[in-house]
């Protein structure tokens, strides 16, 4: 029986091309490169449901809103205390502004204070 096995494979391996060893390690690569990149797909959602669940908005508003607030995260970690404060103090400035203008315009537009002002504005960015 094993003297038939062998036999076999001689017949086998007299009859084996480069064409059938190099077809065999493309398959042997193409299996271990999709079990690769689908561990690194799933990875990569099992950190994007991580990020969805800190973030609200992303789970109402999806993935445009997920880049906005990426870009926004980014550009604020990369100020100073100086440009922070600076930025605040800007933001406040131009909101009195809006409230200025808003006010004068009173029988078009309900609001009256800073705060409702401020309100109104926080439904509109993730803070």
């Amino acid at each position: 029986m094993f003297y038939n096995w062998l036999d076999h494979a001689n017949v086998f391996y007299a009859n084996l091309t480069w064409f059938h060893i190099f077809s065999t390690f493309v398959s042997f690569f193409v299996v271990i490169a999709t079990v690769w990149i689908c561990h690194n797909i799933q990875e990569k959602e099992t950190i994007r449901q991580k990020n969805d669940k800190d973030s609200p908005i992303a789970k109402i508003y999806g993935l445009q809103a997920q880049y906005k607030q990426a870009r926004l995260k980014l550009a604020e970690q990369k100020l100073t205390p100086q440009q922070r404060s600076k930025e605040k103090e800007m933001e406040s400035q131009t909101l009195t502004a809006v409230l200025q203008l808003l006010q004068e315009r009173s029988d078009m537009f309900q609001v009256q204070t800073l705060d409702e002002l401020k309100e109104q504005l926080s439904l509109y960015r993730s803070q």
